[in-house]
C-alpha cells in the first residue's frame, strides 16, 4: 500500500478533540498506521506527509513475506485507481489545448460503428456522472468466481476493445441516469481509450509526456516493475497485474512511488505554483454534487 497524507495550515490554530493532537508528527502517524500492519490489514505501509510545505516519510512493516526490507519512498507500487486521477488530468490538459472539449460526446472519438449514446461525455466519464456502472456487464467470463482476486485481475488486464464494443452493442446495456454520481471503472477506462484515439498515441505515452514529465514525476509509468508486492484481503501475496494493452488501462494500471505521489499531491494542493497551473485548476473545479457534503471534480471527489 502506498499512502499519501496531506496536512496544511497551523496545527495550533484551533482546539481539537483529537487525542493525538499535539504529539510529534512521527508519533501521530505511527498511532494510525502501525496497527494496520500489526493487525494484518497491510503487510507493509509507506506514508508520505506534506505539512507546512515540508515532506516527511514513514515506513511500516515489510515489503513481503520473507522480505523484511522496509518499504521506502522509492519503492514502486501499483497505485490502482489513483490512475483515474491521472487520466482525468490528461483530459483537462487536452481540453486546455483545445484538442477536445469537456462536453464532447465520447462517441466522437470512438470507431464510427460503435453504438455509444451521445449523453456520455468526456466530462461525465472523468467525474463519474456518465451513467455507466462500476464494471461492464460482460466483464466476468464463464467459470469465473465473481470478485475472486485472480479472476478480477485477469478480467481488468485482458478486457479488450472487442468486449467494450460488444458491451455497448447489447440491446439494453445497463446505463443509468446521466448526471448522477456512480463510481465507474468502466467509465475511467473508456475515457483513457478515447483520449488515446483523439491524440493518436498510446495512453501510456500520453500520460508520461503530458502529465508526469511536466510535473517532475520520474518514477510513474505503466511499464515500471513493482518492487512492492501486492496482497489480497487475506494478506496473501498476489502477482502484479500484467502490463498489456487492456482497453481499460486508464482506470487502474499505473505504477509509482510514494515520493512521486507526494509530489503529485503537492501540485494539486498548490496549483498556482505548478507549471501545469491551468490544467490542474480545470481538473479541480467542482462539477456535480454527490451528496450533502461531497462534490465531484475531474477524477477527484471531496467536500
Amino acid at each position: 500500500i502506498a499512502a499519501t497524507l496531506c496536512g496544511c495550515g497551523n496545527q495550533e490554530s484551533a482546539p481539537s478533540a483529537n487525542p493525538l493532537a499535539g504529539l510529534p508528527l512521527e508519533e501521530r502517524i505511527s498511532a494510525v498506521a502501525k496497527p494496520l500492519v500489526e493487525d494484518g490489514w497491510a503487510r507493509g505501509l509507506m506514508v508520505g506527509v506534506i505539512q507546512d510545505g515540508n515532506e516527511s516519510y514513514f515506513a511500516f512493516g515489510e515489503l513481503g513475506e520473507g522480505d523484511e526490507t522496509d518499504p521506502g519512498k522509492t519503492v514502486v507500487f501499483e497505485i490502482g485507481s489513483i490512475t483515474k486521477v491521472f487520466t482525468a488530468f490528461l483530459l483537462a490538459e487536452m481540453a486546455g489545448s483545445d484538442e477536445v472539449a469537456l462536453n464532447d460526446p465520447v462517441a466522437k472519438y470512438l470507431p464510427k460503428d460503435w453504438s455509444v449514446p451521445d449523453s456520455i461525455t468526456l466530462e461525465g466519464l472523468a467525474s463519474h456522472t456518465s451513467g455507466l456502472p462500476l464494471i461492464p456487464a460482460n466483464f466476468w467470463k464463464p467459470g469465473d468466481k465473481i470478485y475472486d482476486t485472480d479472476a478480477s485481475r485477469r478480467g481488468w488486464s485482458e478486457y479488450s476493445e472487442r468486449q467494450l464494443q460488444e458491451y455497448f452493442a447489447t440491446p439494453a446495456p445497463p446505463i443509468g441516469e446521466s448526471g448522477k454520481y456512480v463510481y465507474s471503472n468502466l467509465g475511467a477506462g473508456l475515457l483513457g481509450f478515447a483520449l488515446s484515439r483523439a491524440a493518436k498515441k498510446p495512453l501510456s505515452e500520453l500520460i508520461i509526456e503530458r502529465v508526469c514529465k511536466p510535473l517532475g514525476l520520474e518514477s510513474t509509468s505503466f511499464a515500471l516493475k513493482p518492487s512492492g508486492a501486492g496482497h489480497d484481503p487475506d494478506g496473501e501475496p498476489v502477482a502484479a497485474w500484467p502490463a498489456n494493452d487492456s482497453v481499460l488501462t486508464g482506470a487502474f494500471a499505473l505504477r509509482s512511488t510514494c515520493a512521486d505521489m507526494l509530489r503529485f499531491a503537492s501540485a494539486n494542493l498548490d496549483p498556482g505554483s505548478s507549471p501545469m497551473k491551468a490544467a490542474l485548476s480545470l481538473a479541480l473545479q467542482p462539477r456535480t454534487e454527490i451528496n450533502a457534503i461531497e462534490r465531484t471534480a475531474l477524477g477527484w471527489k471531496g467536500n
